[in-house]
């Protein structure tokens, strides 16, 4: 056995996987063959074609799954948010169709029954139509005009507060447009 270092363990110092041993110190052959090893090393190493190798070689940085969260969570979070920001129309009741016509109770109820002196609000929806006239037929067959004119568009437009008398009576309102009339009617049983 030959007391000079094997060229594999010349390779190894030279790679940083085993510690010069003290042979180093004192044979110089070895020590010329460690530094024309690093020299070639470094030579080789400092190719395109080495570094090419190595980084293919090299483990792959571990997938950065938290930034491709972030990137797809921040955009949809900011989306949600302006959607939920954007302003609003205010809401209101809509009855689509029909114009209609009701008599509302305090809480702003449509109410069919009610008893003498109760206060009401008259309200219709006007469906489009610009005007509206509204009378009240009782029992006897007696009409009295409750209210004529303009109406607002809207599901339930108040016209008028009520006070309810003795008897029933059907509330009939008439709309009109310059190309089109139509009647809606509600009946309040009054005890």
């Amino acid at each position: 056995m030959s007391e000079h270092l094997s060229a594999l363990q010349l390779d190894e110092i030279v790679a940083g996987l085993a510690p010069a041993p003290e042979h180093l110190a004192r044979c110089a052959d070895c020590s010329a063959r460690l530094e024309a090893l690093r020299q070639e090393s470094a030579a080789f190493l400092s190719r395109p074609e080495a570094m090419a190798q190595l980084a293919r070689l090299a483990p792959a940085p571990p997938p950065r799954s938290f930034l491709r969260l972030a990137a797809l969570a921040v955009p949809l979070a900011a989306g949600l948010a302006i959607f939920l920001a954007w302003p609003k129309a205010p809401v209101e009741d809509r009855i689509k169709g029909a114009p209609t016509v009701v008599l509302l109770d305090v809480s702003g109820n449509a109410v069919t029954h009610a008893a003498p002196g109760t206060k009401l609000t008259l309200a219709v929806g006007s469906g489009g139509f610009p005007r509206v006239r509204v009378f009240a037929i009782d029992a006897q067959g007696n009409k009295e005009s409750l209210y004529s004119g303009p109406v607002a568009s809207g599901a339930r437009v108040p016209l008028s507060q009520l006070e309810v008398t003795p008897g029933d009576v059907t509330v009939t309102a008439e709309f009109e447009s310059t190309t089109e009339q139509r009647s809606a009617s509600v009946q309040l049983a009054v005890p």
